[in-house]
């Protein structure tokens, strides 16, 4: 479940042991991903959660070498080299479908907006490992199943002005996939959006940029507590309040781009 790396040679044969035709029952819960590898490419230290639970998924990529923003009021704050950084993280939501053993993932909401094609990977199971190949790029990715009690929920939600988000729970562990407005219809990709409005100092573009937000965190009596998000800032803030699973209209909190804390309603769709 990863952007299309460089053609190139494939990742190496299988293991016999592995088999084919996971379900999608079979992969709902918490996974953690233990490494990709790719042609000239093997990633062990990027962060990376899926939660799927029914037939939606989110999942969040924080790069281990994030800077740190400790002291930063808000990202205006930030020099342009951190936001550089800040944009390469990955996230992505949506509807999930798996098909003979082959999963396609179909996103509704994208941290770094236009897609470069589908996302479809074949998985295979091996006890608590979870291996996908991708069937249209080069590249292996090896999951592994985090413990999680139920319960297992996820709610696709839609404010009043279009914008996506997904909100998903295994246990009192959550991952909440929020979109910025018209993303996906972009003609080029948030690091390249993002070297344009730098450019030309476009504080309105900025702030456009970054009304998104993935973050993943624990449920609390409170509510959810974010513990690691796209905007380190948001680090120990309220994501939603603890009704957010099962309330009419969703309450979401959000922090934007010159630091003001923001809660929009969501309805579930």
């Amino acid at each position: 479940m990863t952007a299309p790396p460089p053609a190139a040679d494939p990742p190496g044969p299988l293991p016999a042991s592995l088999a084919l035709e996971p379900t999608l029952q079979a992969v709902q819960g918490l996974w953690r991903r233990e490494w990709l590898r790719a042609p000239g490419q093997e990633d062990t230290t990027t962060e990376v959660h899926w939660i799927q639970a029914g037939r939606l998924h989110v999942d969040l990529r924080l790069p281990a070498d994030l800077p740190d923003v400790r002291g930063a009021r808000s990202l205006a704050d930030l020099p342009p080299r951190v936001l550089r950084a800040l944009a390469r993280s990955e996230g992505f939501a949506g509807a999930t479908a798996v098909e003979r053993g082959v999963c396609t993932w179909t996103r509704r909401v994208n941290w770094r907006g236009p897609l470069d094609g589908p996302d479809v990977g074949a998985l295979f199971f091996e006890e608590d490992a979870l291996l996908e190949r991708g069937v249209f790029a080069d590249y292996a990715e090896l999951w592994r199943r985090e413990p999680a009690a139920p319960p297992l929920v996820a709610r696709q939600l839609r404010r009043v002005d279009g914008q996506a988000a997904v909100l998903a729970r295994a246990g009192d562990r959550f991952l909440l996939g929020r979109g910025a407005p018209g993303a996906l219809a972009a003609l080029a990709a948030l690091p390249e959006r993002l070297e344009r409005a730098l450019a030309h100092r476009h504080r309105g573009a900025l702030r456009r940029l970054f009304d998104q937000e993935f973050c993943r965190g624990r449920l609390t009596p409170e509510g959810g507590i974010i513990e690691r998000s796209t905007n380190p800032l948001r680090e120990g803030a309220l994501a939603f309040p603890p009704d957010a699973f099962v309330a009419d209209t969703v309450r979401l909190t959000a922090q934007d781009f010159d630091g003001a804390t923001q809660t929009t309603s969501w309805i579930p769709v």
